[in-house]
């Protein structure tokens, strides 16, 4: 065996030492050809001698690798309290309820006192804030055309097949949006913006609840609508 074939396995155990003591940048080995091999700390894997040497005969070799990373577990969807205000009174105890914050632009369904999924959305601009106030879902739809403004004015708009919508306060509504991709900052005219996928989560959730792709549907005295709060 050279000196410079174990000069190289120091230099890898030295990538293992490394490696264990968690320094994350690549670790660069050499092969026994001298072709350098670069790798992710903690995923070096080098050759360790197993057997005897027998003269002008090569080490058998096996691969070994290096202890892994500590995993990191994933983690599904928004977090629904760190970094936002936390509830410490709640309107019921019992049913759900969707509380709307306009300062931090975020949605959470609640059921009960236990939040069960938050998303980030678009409320009312300056000019066209959403109302505040405590409600409830009064009519829901899957599908409509939406159109509004003024066309002397120059803000008239018509939005076609606007997806999963449900209002709580006259004209406002929770609502799906292919227009933008803003959320997290205002940007209606008082509805709240959601992204198609978290406006259908809400529509399927909250009730009255909907089984037709098409119409409208209230509340019935079995079932109410669920309840809004939106404040500042």
């Amino acid at each position: 065996m050279t000196h410079s074939y174990h000069h190289r396995l120091y230099l890898a155990l030295i990538a293992i030492l490394f490696s264990v003591a968690g320094i994350l940048a690549p670790v660069t080995v050499f092969a026994e050809d001298d072709t350098p091999v670069t790798a992710e700390a903690g995923a070096v894997s080098i050759p360790q001698p197993v057997g005897t040497e027998e003269e002008g005969q090569p080490l058998q070799h096996e691969a070994v690798s290096a202890p892994p990373l500590p995993a990191l577990k994933a983690r599904l969807g928004l977090p629904l309290t760190y970094g936002y205000h936390t509830h410490t009174e709640f309107p019921t105890t019992t049913e759900k309820w969707i509380d709307v914050d306009l300062s931090e632009q975020r949605v959470v369904a609640y059921e009960g006192t236990r939040p069960v999924r938050a998303f980030i959305v678009s409320t009312g601009l300056p000019g066209t804030p959403t109302v505040t106030g405590t409600f409830r879902i009064w009519i829901k739809t899957p599908i409509q055309d939406m159109s509004g403004g003024n066309r002397a004015a120059g803000n008239y708009y018509y939005l076609k097949d606007v997806k999963w919508v449900q209002y709580f306060y006259q004209e406002y509504a929770f609502h799906g949006t292919y227009w933008h991709n803003n959320f997290g900052q205002p940007m209606s005219r008082g509805c709240v913006n959601m992204t198609n996928e978290d406006a259908k989560w809400l529509f399927d959730w909250a009730s009255p609840h909907v089984t037709a792709t098409r119409g409208w549907f209230k509340p019935t005295d079995k079932e109410k609508g669920t309840l809004v709060l939106v404040h500042e």
